[in-house]
């Protein structure tokens, strides 16, 4: 007769939506660039989230705070699985790679790519 596994006991401090966030690893690609009236505009693709600021590290700081609160809310309304992720439109993703062609050959300033996990970001919520 074969032996039974014992059965896990879920971790009752963790909400169900918790651990689904703990356990789906995202990756988050985006970028930030400056627009024609001077400000900085910047894009999180994965999730479809835009913000505007008028340094390149407000910016910055905005869709960091931005992608945080996002993932957080996704967590806690139990809407994960409907809304992570959530992919901006394919032109923004040429953006992405035009852009990023341009920057791998120093033929661009005031842009800032990222790539990034997304628990890092739910480390703060």
């Amino acid at each position: 007769m074969p032996a039974t596994m014992p059965a896990r006991v879920p971790d009752a401090s963790k909400k169900p939506e918790e651990k689904k966030v703990a356990r789906r690893g995202i990756v988050l690609r985006g970028f930030i660039r400056k627009a024609e009236d001077g400000s900085y505009e910047g894009i999180c693709l994965t999730l479809n989230l835009p913000v505007r600021g008028r340094s390149i590290d407000e910016a910055d700081q905005k869709l960091r705070d931005l992608i945080v609160a996002y993932l957080r809310d996704a967590a806690q309304d139990g809407t994960w699985n409907e809304f992570v992720p959530r992919r901006a439109p394919l032109s923004y993703y040429a953006a992405y790679y035009w852009y990023s062609l341009l920057a791998a050959l120093h033929a661009i300033n005031d842009f800032k790519l990222f790539v990034e996990s997304a628990p890092d970001c739910m480390a703060h919520a």
